[in-house]
């Protein structure tokens, strides 16, 4: 992403991160991946591997650049930079912390270790520093199941439906949770972490980007576009709206300024599915309910199935990525059936000769 041109900082905001604090080993999967935006490290807390976060709080940017705040001693926290809309422009990658009574001073990660400030006299050190170190239980977060999905169920899940979601984007209401027996990659899983409408809004070409949420970048995100009308920073071609007019959601009916704001700051804290500290009541992976239904779709793969696309993602998902079953765009029509039909042969009894024809047409449809 380009760099902040000056002025255009406005805000620090500073955050904690607090790390997994479950004890209960049954509702926390420690490892969760080939799915989403998940990378080496993920986990059922959300769909990509960022850590737990609140915010410690906002302290604005002196005209010169310069800023200073007063945070809680041996905590570990980051900054990000914030734009006039109250969006991250820049975080910080690494932790940070202080000593009590320690003051810290930094010019900049990248710049010589051997110099010191270019300005003599920043204007934050005249005034005192702004206070960021409220209680633990006053540090506000915001968790998706809790904030933003009765906003999503209440404004968005009427179009956003299950049977024909609008824009392909199922946000339906409620918390049945997604099962998965398989990553894109063909990886095993054998859990149920997230609701329809957190997997839909999580949803990546690959494991990096995200389609319409990039955690840690609400400006450059084209779900926060979307609630705003209009583009509100660059970014690459693998969005959806690369060039065209971006559309405002929900049409005619924009949410409340505090609405698109939960929306911004959950995406800049890392887009967390639970980024509640500790335990809590709301829904989120069981490992009880996921054996059950392990056991259930094992069950379903030993008999034939009648659906074409759940056929079609069950047994060739199986071998294949999605990398691999692209290159089926390589053959004609008249190629597929015989292609399905040495599958079949070569792993006997994996794939029920009735669903031959069926895989066979879903793959010519799609």
């Amino acid at each position: 992403m380009p760099p902040a041109r000056p002025g255009e900082i406005k805000a620090i905001r500073v955050i904690v991160g607090f790390g997994i604090l479950d004890k209960n080993s049954k509702k926390h999967k420690s490892t969760v991946l080939d799915m989403l935006q998940m990378t080496l490290g993920s986990n059922s807390n959300g769909g990509n591997s960022h850590e737990q976060k609140r915010i410690l709080g906002v302290v604005p940017v002196e005209p010169d650049g310069s800023f200073s705040a007063e945070v809680p001693a041996d905590t570990i926290l980051f900054l990000q930079t914030l734009d006039e809309n109250q969006m991250a422009l820049e975080n910080q990658l690494t932790w940070t912390w202080v000593r009590p009574g320690e003051n810290r001073m930094c010019v900049g990660c990248h710049e010589a270790r051997d110099t010191g400030l270019s300005n003599r006299d920043p204007q934050t050190l005249r005034t005192r520093a702004y206070f960021a170190a409220p209680e633990p239980n006053a540090r506000p977060t915001v968790d998706f199941r809790r904030d933003l999905m009765p906003i999503i169920e209440s404004k968005c899940s009427s179009c956003h439906k299950a049977d024909d979601p609008a824009g392909g984007l199922d946000l339906r209401p409620g918390f049945e949770l997604v099962f998965h027996r398989k990553g894109r990659s063909g990886y095993t899983i054998n859990a149920a972490c997230f609701n329809h409408a957190y997997e839909s809004l999580l949803q990546a070409p690959d494991n990096r980007i995200g389609t319409l949420v990039i955690p840690g970048a609400a400006r450059h995100s084209p779900l926060i576009w979307c609630l705003y009308g209009r583009k509100l920073a660059w970014t690459d071609a693998r969005n959806p709206y690369p060039k065209e007019r971006v559309p405002l959601m929900p049409p005619g009916k924009p949410l409340s300024d505090a609405e698109k704001m939960l929306f911004v700051q959950w995406v800049d804290l890392g887009a967390q599915w639970d980024n509640i500290p500790g335990e809590d009541s709301l829904p989120g992976y069981d490992a009880d309910q996921s054996a059950r239904l392990a056991a259930q779709a094992q069950a379903e793969l030993a008999k034939p199935i009648a659906d074409p696309q759940q056929a079609y993602a069950a047994r060739c998902w199986e071998c294949h990525d999605n990398s691999r079953l692209a290159k089926l765009s390589t053959y004609t029509d008249a190629e597929i059936p015989g292609l399905v039909q040495r599958m079949a042969d070569k792993k006997k009894g994996w794939i029920f000769p009735e669903e031959i024809a069926r895989i066979t047409q879903f793959i010519v449809d799609r």
